[in-house]
């Protein structure tokens, strides 16, 4: 729904079910076909308004001459003739010949024709006729496109659904009656979201969410108030929700004073922009569950003074009120976190906390990081002295004594999930709760995996791990996710303002399992004890990925590029993952054609970490000296649907480009 809420339907039985999932399927294509064919004429108007040099309503044939170079396409002149004239011209008074829109519209037609679509629709078709039956559709579905695939009972619902999808698509409506599917409506068909590359499946929530938190990759982002670089870039409120939009589920609050008693968030000691606390709490409330309903982290920086921290309390708590979730003594004593489903729509506050138990006027203690054999520092008046035994008693601190930090008891109250640093697995093991979290900074993780990754992965069964960026990325660039995820980090927090092949690769991972920012671990990261003898490398048998790119579709000019210069495109495949699953290949480039180039090229790739493995596609220049991207895209590798599948193509900041597309052919066997 467009508010970000959802309806939750029972059926009576499983036939009523079922008929509701069919007439909402049909209702939802029905919808998207329309919003395509709605794009596709307003990009049709616009195409020739602009080639309209004369302003008269009509093209000659040199306006259609700039309008093919302004297309990506080069024809000879000859070739520009016929097509020129087969659309239909019309003969003015002076004898000129041109097209009007309607003209303009066949014109087009006949310039997109997909000679690799007909021909695979002519395979399916009986006796090479211009129509499907629904017994071709089916086989088809079937063969190629491999739906239903591992289902035993489908007839009725491959009936329906092939019935279905000939109303929903086939533009004739003779062909309707006799449930045929012409060439258009396969075209249709195939351009719609559910035959492209992404599976329908992994757009909804289908893992199972009832496991501890620790058991769950967390979608999380760094210094999410900033939409720039870390030193000087800017701090803005949209950050917060272009990223919480996003599906990210763990978001980072640096925490100051401000003037006037208020609290701000900025990234300390550089000259980034600054907000208010209180501002970016209400937009989280406002935006925090319009993508995903499963429980948002905030995990709080507190460079504070105690008022201040108490008026943060104050915010927390009246801003998000029932949706705020605290620990209960119950819940301390659980041997493991909630889960996502038990912690679904709430918020809950990872930072700094008061040892449990500590007399009400021990007001600004809080653990911090082991600097000496001695400490000092002064509670509310109270020497750290006097309270000695009891943070020993509840800390339980093995390495000397824990350095003072202020914290506001207020504050500490509304803590879930108390920020501690890493001193070792050993240590953390002896003396660490499930309702802990390890911020560890990129290059020690880099350590620990190359040194103890097996042992890396059991710690992340009991406990939440954080991984943050070295703070030498000043340029906000982001880390390979892989590593850390492949030991078990939770929380991988990355730069969401940053666009790079790594944050293309994360948010790919992370659109799996409905986009809800929560992906369930692999079992063998889950089992306790472990269900092998060596974690360093997973059970799973490998995965052989075939991939055939045979065309793109309508791809669009570079900036700066001149109407004179057509696009040499090719395309890069690339997999994305373990050390031992990376592979990247390359397509011949094809001249002067950047509307609809073929390549029907074939690439092989052997993926044995298929968990956490993307699949990558770039479309290139070659004539350009910097090989420009023109167009990508990234899809986890349980996400790929077999079979012929278009593939939706994004510019560099992430957004898509209208009308253009990939086609390519998708086998996956496991051996």
């Amino acid at each position: 729904m467009t508010s970000g809420q959802t309806v939750d339907l029972i059926a009576s039985d499983r036939e009523t079910r079922e008929m509701w999932i069919l007439v909402t399927r049909k209702l939802i294509d029905q919808a998207q076909q329309a919003k395509r064919e709605e794009r596709l004429e307003k990009w049709l108007i616009k195409q020739f308004y602009s080639a309209d040099v004369s302003g008269d309503g009509f093209l000659n044939f040199e306006e259609c001459m700039l309008l093919l170079a302004k297309m990506n396409l080069q024809f000879s002149r000859e070739q520009a003739e016929i097509i020129f004239k087969a659309a239909g011209v019309l003969k003015l008074k002076n004898r000129s010949e041109v097209l009007d829109v309607n003209g303009f519209h066949r014109f087009y037609v006949r310039l997109s024709a997909r000679p690799e679509l007909r021909a695979l629709f002519k395979r399916y078709a009986w006796k090479r006729g211009p129509t499907w039956t629904l017994e071709n559709l089916y086989r088809f579905l079937v063969d190629e496109q491999k739906e239903w695939e591992g289902q035993s009972d489908i007839g009725q619902d491959l009936a329906e659904t092939c019935g279905w999808m000939v109303e929903t698509f086939e533009p004739l409506e003779e062909n309707k009656t006799l449930n045929l599917l012409s060439f258009a409506g396969f075209r249709n068909l195939m351009l719609n979201s559910r035959q492209m590359i992404f599976s329908p499946r992994c757009q909804m929530v289908y893992q199972d969410m009832t496991h501890p938190l620790q058991h769950y990759f967390i979608a999380s982002s760094h210094n999410t108030y900033l939409v720039d670089k870390q030193l000087m870039g800017s701090s803005s409120i949209e950050g917060y929700i272009d990223t919480v939009l996003t599906g990210c589920r763990c978001l980072e609050l640096d925490c100051w004073d401000g003037p006037n008693g208020e609290p701000i968030i900025t990234h300390g000691y550089t000259m980034s922009s600054k907000m208010d606390f209180k501002h970016a709490l209400v937009v989280l409330r406002d935006y925090g569950f319009k993508t995903s309903e499963y429980p948002l982290i905030l995990s709080l920086e507190n460079h504070c003074s105690a008022p201040q921290q108490q008026k943060m309390a104050h915010y927390l708590k009246e801003i998000f009120a029932e949706r705020l979730f605290t620990a209960t003594k119950a819940d301390t004593e659980r041997l493991t976190l909630p889960s996502p489903e038990e912690l679904r729509g709430c918020v809950f506050i990872v930072a700094k906390k008061l040892p449990d138990g500590l007399p009400d006027d021990a007001l600004e203690y809080a653990e911090g990081d082991v600097q000496s054999k001695t400490a000092t520092g002064v509670l509310n008046g109270n020497k750290l002295g006097n309270v000695l035994q009891s943070i020993n008693n509840l800390a339980q601190a093995p390495v000397g004594l824990l350095a003072a930090s202020k914290v506001a008891k207020e504050l500490s109250d509304c803590v879930f999930v108390r920020e501690v640093p890493f001193r070792g697995f050993v240590v953390a093991k002896d003396n660490g709760h499930s309702h802990a979290m390890d911020n560890i900074p990129e290059p020690k993780m880099r350590s620990l995996v190359q040194d103890s990754r097996e042992e890396f992965i059991r710690h992340t069964q009991r406990h939440l791990v954080r991984v943050y960026p070295d703070g030498l990325r000043t340029d906000s660039s982001n880390m390979n996710p892989i590593p850390a995820m492949a030991s078990g980090c939770q929380i991988v927090a990355f730069n969401y303002q940053n666009k790079s092949r790594e944050t293309q690769v994360y948010r790919a991972l992370f659109a799996d399992n409905g986009g809800c920012g929560y992906l369930l671990k692999p079992e063998f990261m889950r089992q306790s004890p472990p269900g092998f003898p060596d974690m360093s490398q997973a059970p799973v048998r490998p995965l052989r990925l075939k991939v055939r790119v045979i065309s793109a579709q309508q791809l669009p000019k570079l900036v700066a590029t001149s109407d004179k210069d057509i696009t040499d495109p090719y395309v890069v495949v690339e997999v994305f993952g373990s050390d031992r699953d990376m592979k990247i290949c390359n397509t011949n480039s094809v001249q002067n054609n950047g509307f609809n180039p073929t390549w029907e090229e074939e690439f092989h790739f052997r993926v044995h970490d298929p968990n956490l493995a993307v699949l990558r596609f770039e479309v290139r220049d070659m004539d350009r000296r910097t090989r420009d991207v023109i167009g990508q895209y990234s899809i986890a590798v349980g996400c790929v649907q077999e079979g012929f599948r278009h593939v939706p193509l994004l510019d560099s900041q992430e957004q898509p480009l209208d009308l253009t597309t990939l086609f390519v052919h998708i086998e996956k066997t496991v051996r």
